[in-house]
Order: C-alpha cells, then sequence, then structure tokens
C-alpha cells in the first residue's frame, strides 16, 4: 500500500521572507524522490504578511493551513492540530529555518518509515541538566541554582539521547498519542517536549517504538551512535539531509567552536 505523506513547513511571525526563499529554492533543487503533499503552515502571521508570503509561494505547489491558534504553542500545538486533520498520513516536519540539502532526502525517510517509527535526520546526546552546571558570566548565583534543580527535575544527565524536532518523520497518530493531553505555552516547555524526561524521544523509547536518525547515504544509525552518521556536530557534517540554524552554525564555528558543539553533543 502507497503510504501517504505530508510535509509541513512551518512559516511563522519569527522567521523573515528570506527564509522562506531560502526554503524553497532548495524544495525546488533537491527533489524528495517520493510522492508527498506540501502543507505551509502559515502560523501567528497576520493576512497582510500572508499575503506577502503568499506571492512568494506561487513559485510552488502547496496546500496553505492558517493556524487558527491565536497565542503562540509552537511547532508542536500546530503538528497537533494537523494531525487530527490528516490522522492516516506520516508526516515530515520542518521548522521556519530549515530545508533540505541532499536528492531524496524524502525517499530516505519514506524507505524507513512505519507507524511505529520516530525518524530524526539527526540527533544528539546533549543534556540541558549537564549544561545547566556551567553558570553563564551575566548570571546571578539565584537564578543558577534554580536552572540547576528545574534542570535535574525535568532532564536525564548526559548521555540523554533524542532527536531534534526539526527535519523528522512520523505518523500522525503517533504524535497525537504523545501530545495528545499537552499544550506548549513559552521556549522552555519546547526544549522539555524535544528532550526532557517525558519528551518526544523518551515517550517513544518507553512505547518500544524504533527511534532513530538517519543520513544522505540511507543508512540508519540509533542516536547513541549518532556521531557516526556524520550528520549533526560530527565531522563537518557531510552526511547532513537537513540544515537548520544549529548545523548552520556549526559549520560557520572556528576548530574550536566546533570542538566544543561536538563535546556538548556527544562527549
Amino acid at each position: 500500500m502507497t503510504k501517504k505523506i505530508i510535509v509541513i513547513y512551518n512559516c511563522s511571525k519569527y522567521s523573515k521572507i528570506k527564509d522562506l526563499n531560502q526554503f524553497i529554492i532548495n524544495y525546488k533543487k533537491y527533489k524528495p524522490g517520493t510522492a508527498h503533499t506540501l502543507i505551509i503552515c502559515f502560523k501567528n502571521l497576520d493576512n497582510k504578511e500572508i499575503i506577502k508570503r503568499k506571492k512568494i509561494l506561487r513559485k510552488i505547489k502547496y496546500v496553505s493551513y492558517i493556524d487558527p491558534q491565536i497565542n503562540n504553542d509552537f511547532e508542536w500545538g500546530s503538528q497537533k492540530r494537523l494531525a487530527e486533520l490528516y490522522k492516516n498520513h506520516f508526516f515530515f516536519f520542518l521548522n521556519d529555518f530549515s530545508y533540505p540539502i541532499c536528492k531524496n532526502w524524502l525517499k530516505i525517510f519514506a524507505s524507513h518509515i512505519k507507524k511505529n517509527y520516530i525518524i530524526g535526520s539527526m540527533g544528539n546526546l546533549s543534556s540541558h541538566f549537564k549544561n545547566s552546571l556551567y553558570r553563564k558570566r551575566n548570571e546571578n548565583y539565584f537564578t543558577f541554582v534554580i536552572k540547576i534543580i528545574y534542570s535535574y527535575i525535568n532532564y536525564n544527565n548526559f548521555p540523554n539521547p533524542h532527536i531534534r524536532s526539526t527535519g523528522f518523520m512520523y505518523h500522525a497518530k503517533a504524535y497525537l498519542d504523545f501530545f495528545k493531553d499537552k499544550i506548549v505555552t513559552n521556549k522552555r516547555l519546547s526544549h522539555y517536549y524535544e528532550s526532557g524526561k517525558k519528551g518526544m524521544s523518551n515517550f517513544f523509547f518507553k512505547k518500544k517504538y524504533s527511534v532513530f536518525i538517519v543520513n544522505s547515504d540511507n543508512k540508519k544509525f540509533d542516536i547513541v551512535n549518532g556521531k557516526k552518521s556524520l550528520t549533526y556536530a560530527s565531522g563537518n557534517q557531510e552526511k547532513l539531509i537537513i540544515s537548520d540554524k544549529k548545523t548552520r552554525a556549526y559549520q560557520k564555528s572556528d576548530k574550536l567552536g566546533k570542538k566544543k558543539m561536538t563535546k556538548q553533543a556527544w562527549g
């Protein structure tokens, strides 16, 4: 049976026209390699801004979805509402700042995906708890201690394997199983649902789902061995499928900066 696949691209007020332009350029340049429906999710944008962005989107074929949620519940809430509309589909999600950088990018995911699989284009072992133990220069000691306590309660210590929440694929019903009773009201909660103790990856680990990452060679890796995939913060990221803010920050870093990012991600 043919898999019904939807690619969701989040287009919100927190990104700029140039971000959407870059997505369009790469979406056209790097063929996905498999049939799908592209949904552009307009989030927290006024009508004037939506019209402006739709003019640019004439270059590609897509389905428009204007998220009715007024308050920002981040990409998590948008995906939930779309999953409720398309319960029998597989979703591939991209945030505002992400775009494909290799051919057959969607075909790679589609060749592996099953209803009880969650597949990421990148992951890491980073832990907010371990990171909280380092005090920032402008951070007073009270804030520092509170941060450590919060992180200890909500995050596992390193290694904390998880996929990153952009450039990943899943079945709509699986997402609803995870997010059915949750809401996101701030960035802290968004981080928690990505890598917290009851975040997305840990939820599906406990459900005995297959959770792994793939690279541009169409090879799969469990997240513990994700450094070998040469995707996120590893080598020159030469096997990366999806580019985002953090992967580009790594590419722009000097040798010392890369070393620090790799250590934080993989130990």
